[in-house]
């Protein structure tokens, strides 16, 4: 049987803006700059580029503006090798941005969501569907179509949509990944359609009300998370 494993992320687009300084403004006040950069950016994206990377055959399901950044952020997947033939351009809101002023070890961040929360849970579950029938020649009715396929999300999207793509993933036979970052709690009943979740110390804290920080706490915040979603048990 031919290979139709893919990994599919639905997640976050940003053009990061950053330049330095040597101490940051007060209220009001104009700080003069240098090393000013851009770069692309979003945990989507990321995880894209570096699942592509690897070798995966890799899709972004997105969403940016029709605007010079979102340009700049679809050229860079493709050159990457992930495939964008789901990144909705949209016309009524701007690509999602960072601001980013450095200051030494500091750093102050203002980041605007924009086209980021502007996919709902439909629009991903058509993109994942569209996605299986492709990779199965337009004949979606074999059992579990997409298995040996991975599903990404983290949390910089709307949670309704990302909550509603897991379970749609799961039901279609993805192996579903979900990055909480920034920290964000799940509906209860999303948590079964979830096989691997991939929290740091203070994303596990929001999540579990439990802070790892030793051997009997890295366990009582495991079990927290197996009572949330019992797909973890089979995926360990």
């Amino acid at each position: 049987m031919a290979d139709h494993s893919i990994v599919a992320v639905f997640g976050s687009m940003n053009m990061d803006l950053s330049v330095a300084c040597e101490r940051m403004p007060r209220a009001g006040e104009t700080v003069g700059g240098s090393g000013f950069i851009t770069n692309a950016g979003g945990k989507g994206a990321n995880q894209a580029v570096a699942a592509a990377r690897m070798g995966a055959r890799t899709c972004m399901i997105g969403a940016v503006g029709r605007d010079t950044f979102g340009d700049a952020l679809v050229a860079g997947l493709q050159d990457a090798g992930v495939g964008v033939e789901f990144v909705t351009r949209r016309d009524d809101v701007e690509t999602g941005t960072a601001t980013i002023i450095r200051c030494e070890s500091d750093n102050r961040i203002v980041l605007s969501p924009g086209a980021n929360h502007a996919l709902a849970g439909a629009d991903v579950a058509c993109a994942l569907r569209r996605l299986v029938a492709h990779e199965l020649d337009g004949d979606a009715s074999e059992i579990a179509p997409a298995a040996g396929s991975v599903f990404i999300a983290q949390g910089e999207c709307d949670l309704v949509a990302t909550a509603e793509a897991l379970v749609c993933a799961h039901e279609l036979g993805f192996y579903t990944v979900f990055n909480p970052a920034p920290a964000c709690e799940l509906p209860a009943e999303v948590w079964p359609a979830v096989d691997l979740v991939c929290p740091n110390e203070t994303e596990c804290q929001v999540l579990t009300g439990i802070l790892p920080t030793d051997d009997a706490s890295c366990v009582a915040a495991l079990n927290a998370l197996l009572d949330k979603a019992p797909g973890l048990r089979s995926s360990r």
